[in-house]
């Protein structure tokens, strides 16, 4: 629960609104420049070079988030802004040369579509990193919601260049009052905390968040591929779509959100990865039986294709926003890495359907057979990492006991002769975690379903070094655990204002302005101590 300025109670799904808004703008801006709003008017091509370049200037930013360490939050308010001015510009721009008599040469619109494209992703990165340490199931809705709110807009505004690129123009300028808003309603993460062991909607007991985040990334490579292919099926070409294709788009989105949402509100402790990766390959098994059944139901398998591809930029959102919350590299890394990969490996699949069809014209069978195999792959990755974690789980002495079992907890004590807390070797790290900057779970920056001592005894260091009060510390200490204002007046007997009230005095104090920002602090100074 969180309270306004006036006092008053305020929902605090309040604070998911502008993150939503800001990530369906973004895509909205992505669908109009560069994927020509699903028409398939595009040239394959001249997309696919649009695509890397737009990757290559990604990379700029890959780059100085390694060299410079995290950002700083001016350096994130001047990236912020120079991303809404070239995305509005040279959308702009566009709008502009669409006007002319002369259509413009793929020379002059490439660069200025690839600009575009770079500032709306720009801005996405923006609200992948303001929803850092936000629970699985808001962050699931957000990314769903954000889909289906786009893909509307993309079929609203999908009718003619100067409609488009115009249209690219006011929601590019749009985020600037949702930026302002945000900063308004506060952290979503604040109203909905994040709970590491149940981040990937499985519970603690069934396998590590570390682990899926390695299996969920290399399947995104594995899957991306079939779906940059079933965009330009048959091999080589890009297939145009009429308008109840492109209404069909808007609308499954729309339906998908609301079914998700739905079931994410009765049960939030089963996240939404495993919902939205059964969704994408059953989207694609569907693409590749209609674009193997002829004519008459290609364009449908390419809406299939299409809508499997969405899938997986949402849940390139929801992976980001994993890395987020549990790498201790600069946010900016992970959402602009996750988005590249996709998108590259995108690529990829494009230019292999474009291959096949050169090398063997004619046999449509091939590049669907290529399309299988690759899912086939993307999937025994996961599944894999499912059973193997379960089977580890089911281990005495594995890391997932519960905790409030003597036994279990005996089982997993340390042992002073291998130093280790099962008595047996640990297990290797996962080596796409050591690229990515992912501590182990030990160091994990969200809170646990288990309490710690570790953060009591730290937020009574931090109490020492800032001057909080007694009660000070008590609030702090709750709210550090993960307990909603509302659950920490409960446990404290104070009125909600009351909290609220501390909370404040905290921030003051500690210069801190989020509850993930006090995690941070708290990892950062447990392990210096």
């Amino acid at each position: 629960m969180m309270i306004d300025a006036t006092g008053d109670t305020a929902d605090p799904r309040i604070a998911l609104v502008p993150p939503c808004l800001g990530l369906a703008l973004s895509s909205a801006v992505f669908n109009l420049t560069v994927l020509n709003a699903h028409t398939g008017s595009s040239t394959p091509s001249l997309e696919a070079v649009t695509l890397i370049t737009v990757c290559a200037l990604a990379a700029i930013l890959i780059v100085a988030t390694i060299s410079c360490g995290r950002l700083g939050k001016r350096a994130v308010s001047l990236t912020t802004f120079l991303a809404v001015h070239a995305s509005g510009i040279t959308a702009l721009a566009l709008t502009f040369l669409d006007t002319m008599g002369s259509a413009p040469t793929g020379l002059v619109v490439m660069p200025l579509e690839a600009l575009c494209c770079a500032g709306s992703a720009l801005l996405g990165f923006y609200w992948l990193r303001k929803m850092r340490g936000t629970s699985s199931a808001a962050v699931a809705q957000v990314a769903l919601a954000a889909l289906a709110l786009g893909e509307l807009i993309t079929f609203a505004l999908g009718f003619g260049d100067a409609v488009r690129h115009g249209g690219a123009f006011a929601l590019s300028f749009i985020q600037f009052g949702l930026v302002r808003w945000s900063r308004e309603v506060g952290v979503p993460s604040d109203g909905h905390p994040a709970v590491s062991e149940t981040y990937f909607g499985t519970g603690e007991h069934r396998f590590s968040s570390r682990g899926y985040l390695a299996a969920a990334a290399l399947g995104i490579c594995l899957i991306a591929i079939p779906c940059g292919m079933g965009a330009t099926f048959p091999a080589g070409s890009s297939a145009a779509f009429g308008l109840a294709e492109r209404a069909a788009i808007p609308i499954a989105c729309a339906g998908a959100a609301l079914l998700c949402g739905r079931e994410l509100d009765r049960h939030p402790d089963r996240g939404g990865a495993t919902a939205i990766w059964f969704g994408m390959g059953v989207l694609l098994c569907l693409g590749m039986v209609l674009l193997s059944a002829g004519d008459a139901a290609r364009s449908w398998g390419g809406v299939a294709c299409t809508l499997a591809a969405l899938a997986l930029r949402g849940f390139v959102w929801y992976l980001s926003v994993a890395f987020v919350s549990f790498g201790a590299r600069d946010p900016y890394f992970y959402t602009t890495i996750t988005w590249t990969a996709m998108n590259v490996l995108t690529v990829a699949g494009m230019g292999a359907s474009a291959l096949i069809g050169r090398i063997a014209p004619g046999r449509e069978g091939l590049p669907i057979a290529v399309m299988a195999t690759f899912l086939i792959a993307s999937i025994y990755v996961v599944l894999t990492q499912l059973l193997g974690d379960t089977e580890r789980a089911a281990q005495p002495g594995s890391a997932a006991v519960d905790a409030s079992d003597p036994a279990a907890e005996t089982a997993s004590a340390t042992d002073p002769t291998t130093g280790d807390e099962s008595g047996q070797a640990a297990p290797a790290d996962p080596p796409l975690m050591k690229i990515m900057g992912v501590p182990p779970e030990t160091e994990n920056s969200l809170p646990s379903a288990t309490p710690d001592v570790h953060i009591a005894t730290s937020v009574i260091e931090m109490g020492q070094r800032f001057g909080l009060t007694g009660r000070e510390i008590e609030v702090l200490t709750l709210y550090a655990l993960g307990h909603t204002q509302a659950r920490v007046s409960e446990e404290l007997q104070l009125s909600t204002n009351t909290v609220h009230t501390h909370i404040k005095r905290i921030y003051d104090k500690t210069d801190l302005h989020s509850r993930q920002e006090i995690l941070d602090y708290i990892s950062q100074y447990g392990r210096s101590v």
